[in-house]
């Protein structure tokens, strides 16, 4: 299934929410729009945050 979101705004709780609401697999697709902040300037935290989405 794909799914597909608003603005995070760096912000994932709602997200993180809805994945296990939902319970979304890794075949799943999950589209972040807007200001996500995955891919910023701290790539300690992007690569933290890209590890717990994959998860």
């Amino acid at each position: 299934m794909i799914f597909l979101t608003g603005d995070t705004h760096g912000d994932f709780e709602r997200i993180f929410d809805f994945c296990e609401k939902m319970k979304t697999t890794k075949e799943d697709i999950l589209i972040i729009l807007g200001d996500a902040r995955i891919n910023w300037v701290d790539k300690s935290k992007d690569n933290k945050i890209k590890i717990i989405f994959s998860a």
